[in-house]
């Protein structure tokens, strides 16, 4: 079924290109690498971090003008969010409540989203500005947990891994971008996205909430703008 998912999203973004073009949208494709992080209150140990791992988005973008160095735009976007949680060495405690062994942990989640940011958009020469809001229906999710360690002085490794999770399936929070003009096609992008919404909230007590910064190109389609 994931594939079908993909593929009726690749579909929404393309239909019906030949009817935008006609309402004077400046349509373009966009591709954006970087960096999510999932923060988190429920943590798998008193010891535990949350890192920053790799994560991207890409999609295609409408923008219409609103004045002459503002714009309104609409992005029909895949994303992709990870998060890391580790934790340094963390003591197993026995039945008799005496120590057994030490473990190091692992736990990380992913999720993918199908996301239609809109933006108010102000350009001053080649740099323009982005503020706007995100809003995402949940795709998918999974989750993976492995500990390593030493357990009654024997080694000791664990793993498990769960797939179709079930977080929230409505995601939103600000999104905020800035981008560079390198030629009348193309643009440079950084943007950054601030989730609001506790993803976990339906199956556990803690919290976590999704941010994600990226840096990508902006291609525009010729002869939309005119």
């Amino acid at each position: 079924m994931e594939w079908l998912k993909k593929s009726i999203l690749v579909y929404l973004i393309i239909v019906n290109v030949n009817s935008i073009q006609s309402q004077h949208l400046i349509v373009g494709g966009t591709i954006n690498l970087g960096l999510s992080r999932v923060t988190s209150k429920a943590r798998i140990s008193s010891h535990s971090n949350t890192k920053f791992t790799l994560s991207g988005n890409f999609g295609m973008s409408l923008e219409k003008k609103a004045g002459p160095k503002s714009s309104l735009g609409l992005e029909f976007l895949w994303v992709q969010i990870e998060g890391k949680e580790t934790s340094g060495e963390t003591a197993l405690i026995g039945q008799t409540l005496e120590m057994i062994g030490v473990i190091s942990e692992e736990f990380r989640i992913q999720a993918n989203y199908f996301g239609t940011p809109v933006y108010y958009r102000f350009t001053s020469g080649k740099i323009g500005i982005k503020l706007g809001i995100q809003p995402m229906i949940l795709l998918s999710a999974s989750s993976d947990y492995r500990a390593s360690g030493e357990q009654n002085n024997e080694p000791f490794e664990y793993r498990h891994n769960t797939r179709n999770r079930k977080f929230s399936r409505v995601e939103i929070g600000p999104k905020l971008g800035v981008d560079y003009k390198l030629s009348n096609l193309l643009n440079l992008r950084v943007d950054y996205f601030h989730g609001l919404t506790d993803i976990t909230s339906n199956e556990s007590r803690g919290e976590r909430k999704n941010r994600q910064i990226t840096l990508g190109i902006q291609y525009t389609f010729d002869n939309l703008e005119e």
